[in-house]
């Protein structure tokens, strides 16, 4: 969606964790963010992407809570000169990213070179076009190059015509790169108005700012908790029954109290809300 007008970057100031002022004064082209409630609790996530359009950023969320997120911020607009808009019709996001470059940061213990997406220089030789942004993910570098487009650019094509081959990824392929390294995104995964920022790691996936000014929810936004989203790995044959929200026990404890609920699967690899152990020990749950 694009948020646009005189008053676009103050109106997205008051309502996300992130400080939008990065995007204003910094070379960053975008950044992620959470959305709270009153209360606190978060209701959408997204990425907020700096346009060359003078006054007017890109959202980019959920495609399955796209107008709640719209009536969310609808809600606050009051006097802002701001217009809210649903663009899921006119720009498409396409990901470039490297799995096994990350499963090898993993396989050494070099967890530094998770924020090491590779040279992607290349890119800079293609003339994509004025209405085209391109940034790593703001999240964490393994999650790759984001590129946003219009609808109607095919951009593995046009870096296939310039002489450059990229492989299309298989179904799946990007959100087990996700859970591996233990993040979740969107309404079924975050789940709405369920939990406080910092349990869905928005401090880690660099979107929560300690140093801006009051925004929804702020009071609660440095709530600490026991639990956190993680990867987790799923042993068995039966991870295709699993189901979201099944209770995750702890099969060395005597009282069967659930550790965490399921939050995503994907072959073998998951992610959870779980209580953070207080031991340094691998568990083993089903």
């Amino acid at each position: 969606m694009s948020v646009k007008g005189q008053d676009a970057a103050s109106f997205l100031q008051g309502l996300s964790t992130n400080d939008i002022n990065y995007l204003l004064k910094e070379k960053q082209q975008s950044l992620y963010t959470m959305f709270l409630n009153i209360r606190g609790r978060v209701v959408h996530d997204g990425i907020v992407y700096k346009t060359q359009k003078e006054n007017c950023f890109l959202i980019e969320t959920d495609i399955c809570s796209i107008q709640a997120l719209q009536v969310h911020l609808s809600l606050y607009k009051t006097h802002n000169q701001v217009s809210i808009e649903n663009e899921e019709h006119n720009y498409a996001v396409w990901v470039i990213f490297n799995p096994a470059k990350a499963e090898k940061a993993f396989t050494a213990l070099a967890y530094s070179q998770l924020d090491d997406n590779g040279d992607l220089s290349f890119l800079e030789e293609i003339n994509f076009g004025d209405d085209v942004t391109i940034c790593y993910d703001p999240r964490i570098m393994s999650l790759g190059t984001r590129i946003v487009a219009p609808k109607e650019l095919d951009i593995h094509n046009l870096i296939k015509l310039n002489g450059f081959h990229l492989s299309k990824a298989k179904p799946g392929e990007f959100k087990h790169l996700r859970y591996h390294l233990g993040i979740g995104e969107g309404i079924n995964e975050l789940l709405y108005g369920r939990n406080y920022p910092r349990e869905l790691n928005c401090d880690y996936l660099k979107a929560l700012s300690n140093k801006k000014d009051n925004y929804i929810g702020k009071t609660f936004s440095n709530m600490i908790s026991e639990k956190r989203i993680m990867p987790i790995k799923i042993l068995g044959n039966h991870m295709n029954m699993l189901s979201l929200e099944t209770p995750l026990i702890d099969l060395q404890r005597r009282k069967k109290t659930p550790l965490g609920y399921l939050r995503g699967v994907h072959g073998v690899c998951g992610i959870a809300l779980v209580r953070v152990p207080k031991e340094d020990q691998e568990k083993e749950m089903r």
